[in-house]
């Protein structure tokens, strides 16, 4: 085994030996081959216990670190030590593509751990919808920028999975904001009632946008609800929203939306109309 003569700093030079030698290691370790068999959920969260267990370089590294299983039967480490954050993941390998397409952007994502449990504590606090959490959290995601990481992928022989390992200076971390404001979480729940607007789920998309209008006073939310509640078949709730909807009609000027409703209304009176006669 190569051994570390640096503290803690892994050298990336060595990283990719390293990786090698770990999965030569690992076949050793007693551990089920994946062949003919199901992939277990723990299997993840088992190979990078062995690593840290066995292993000389990834031992003293994460030592302190917490094994987290992950959706999806995947399982990651992350440490941080002198300005600079380490992770290490495992994940399982189906098919043809290539374990890099996997590994690197889930370890990558593993390096924002410090701004990530801070991020889920202030959505815990402040957003109750599950929808809108997933919403926020996946801006939250996107947003936040991790520049020169370094990232090895190998995979564990005749385990059907693979590891990746990356590091990155805390510098080379940006755009990863940790707190909520009321803006963010009303633009999130707009964004989920546009979307069940979009996917036809008319029933929820009134819902959102009435509890959108009784906090905002905008006319196009108070607007979308009536086109869902006609869309949904509601006509007798439609009809008496829209009474409302007649003081907002001078502050809407979307031609788009203003078609869809009058394009929503007449259907809505012809089915009325129909029923009544």
């Amino acid at each position: 085994m190569l051994i570390m003569r640096t503290g803690l700093s892994v050298h990336l030079w060595l990283w990719p030996i390293l990786l090698l030698e770990i999965g030569v290691l690992f076949l050793g370790a007693g551990l089920t081959s994946a062949h003919g068999a199901d992939i277990k959920d723990n299997r993840a969260t088992e190979i990078l216990s062995n690593f840290r267990q066995s292993d000389e370089q990834i031992g003293p590294l994460f030592k302190d670190a917490a094994v987290v299983a992950d959706m999806g039967s995947r399982a990651s480490m992350f440490v941080r030590k002198d300005g600079t954050r380490y992770a290490f993941v495992a994940f399982p390998v189906r098919g043809s593509l290539r374990p890099e397409r996997i590994g690197e952007p889930y370890c990558r994502s593993r390096l924002l751990t410090p701004e990530r449990k801070l991020y889920e504590a202030e959505l815990l606090r402040k957003v109750t919808d599950r929808l809108v959490s997933k919403h926020l959290f996946r801006l939250w995601r996107s947003a936040g920028r991790i520049d020169l990481a370094k990232v090895t992928t190998r995979k564990v022989p005749d385990a059907g999975h693979a590891v990746s390992l990356c590091r990155v200076q805390d510098g080379d971390v940006t755009g990863t904001a940790t707190t909520l404001t009321a803006a963010d979480i009303r633009a999130a729940r707009i964004a989920v009632a546009d979307a069940a607007f979009a996917d036809g789920k008319f029933r929820a998309a009134a819902r959102r946008y009435r509890d959108l209008f009784g906090d905002t006073k905008d006319a196009t939310l108070l607007m979308k609800e009536v086109i869902s509640l006609l869309e949904s078949g509601d006509l007798d709730a439609g009809f008496a929203r829209d009474e409302m909807l007649q003081s907002y009609l001078e502050a809407i000027n979307d031609p788009d939306l203003l078609e869809r409703y009058e394009n929503a209304m007449s259907k809505a009176i012809t089915a009325y109309m129909s029923v009544t006669e």
